[in-house]
């Protein structure tokens, strides 16, 4: 069953992966804040996995909004983007404040620089439950961006669901050579990634 459902209120969209119910946020445009996104919305995921209920926003931005974690993050990213260290500490502060250190989080890249690694790639092969991936569609994709791919099947040509909060990517799989596939809505071809520079999992 197809992830992406109906839009329920400004900034909001209501998804399902294999009968997991959750919302996920939109960015607002080009405001370069999709780590953030990517972060909240693996986490909105696993929310709805494990709670079975929908991730209260409003309390979210009560608790965590004006921590100070998140307004260097976003700082950061108006700076010059969010390195992959830095995403990593924002998605273990989200782990350890809301949910106890419940999951485990674990960055695969080489010492946190913007590289298309072999390794980075071999990763999306495993079993863990969620990855957070830097991507670049092309050589003129100067803006990396950042989504959340769930692993629901164990083959990895099989086609999974893609979290993201701008380019309307819809699905992945890995081709034969290990090459991120992208599904967007309502275009009728795939995308070959051109680089995949960071995956960080959760599980």
């Amino acid at each position: 069953m197809p992830r992406h459902g109906r839009y329920d209120r400004d900034g909001f969209r209501l998804g399902e992966v294999s009968g997991v119910k959750f919302e996920y946020w939109l960015q607002g445009g080009l405001d370069d804040c999709c780590s953030l996104y990517a972060v909240m919305n693996a986490f909105s995921y696993f929310y709805g996995r494990d709670e079975k209920r929908s991730w209260d926003w409003r309390w979210y931005w009560d608790k965590l909004g004006s921590h100070r974690l998140v307004r260097e993050h976003i700082a950061n990213v108006y700076k010059g983007g969010a390195y992959p260290r830095d995403v990593e500490e924002l998605a273990g502060f989200v782990n350890d404040e809301i949910f106890g250190k419940r999951y485990q989080i674990n960055r695969i890249d080489d010492h946190g620089s913007f590289k298309n690694t072999k390794k980075a790639l071999e990763a999306l092969t495993g079993q863990k439950a969620l990855y957070l991936v830097s991507v670049e569609e092309d050589k003129d994709d100067k803006l990396s961006h950042w989504i959340v791919l769930i692993n629901t099947e164990s083959n990895p040509s099989s086609d999974r669901n893609v979290i993201d909060s701008n380019r309307g990517y819809f699905w992945w799989k890995l081709d034969r050579s290990l090459k991120l596939v992208i599904r967007r809505e309502n275009e009728p071809d795939d995308l070959s990634i051109y680089k995949v520079q960071s995956v960080i999992s959760i599980d």
